[in-house]
């Protein structure tokens, strides 16, 4: 039975239909109960905690949001916003990616300043100035609060 003054739901993160979080406050403690791994995609973020990525193994793919940045959202449609979001896969040119859901405020890897990730095709470097990622076929981009920049 849940009683109401205890328990408050928030909203629910998708990642690609994938149910990952539900963040619950009970009795003033908040508790976010994320998939810490959850099977088929790999979740981390820089140490800022103003990028969160996830790579899911089936499409080899990684998606990165910007929490806070400099540039508003291009537009939003019935299915999401663009300008929060950016996609690149394993192989091929890297795109802004058109969500109503978020990467935020998930999994628990922080990748440290200096430190790289490789996950299928693509490596990523975590430093003070953004987050770079790129693929073995050229597609790349550099995500930090002031600026993005895509396959340069």
């Amino acid at each position: 039975m849940l009683v109401r003054s205890h328990l408050s739901l928030k909203p629910l993160k998708i990642i690609h239909n994938a149910t990952i979080a539900l963040q619950l406050s009970i009795a003033g403690y908040s508790m976010s109960s994320i998939a810490q791994e959850l099977p088929g995609y790999k979740f981390f973020n820089t140490p800022s905690k103003n990028i969160w990525c996830a790579y899911r193994y089936e499409s080899k793919t990684l998606r990165c949001d910007v929490k806070q940045r400099a540039w508003k959202d291009w537009g939003c449609k019935d299915y999401g916003c663009f300008g929060t979001a950016f996609i690149l896969p394993n192989s091929g040119k890297a795109s802004p990616q058109r969500v109503s859901d978020t990467v935020i405020n998930t999994g628990n890897t922080t990748i440290g300043y200096g430190t790289s990730i490789r996950l299928g095709a693509i490596s990523c470097k975590s430093e003070t100035t953004g987050l770079t990622c790129v693929n073995t076929s050229g597609g790349s981009f550099h995500l930090n609060r002031e600026f993005y920049s895509i396959n340069k």
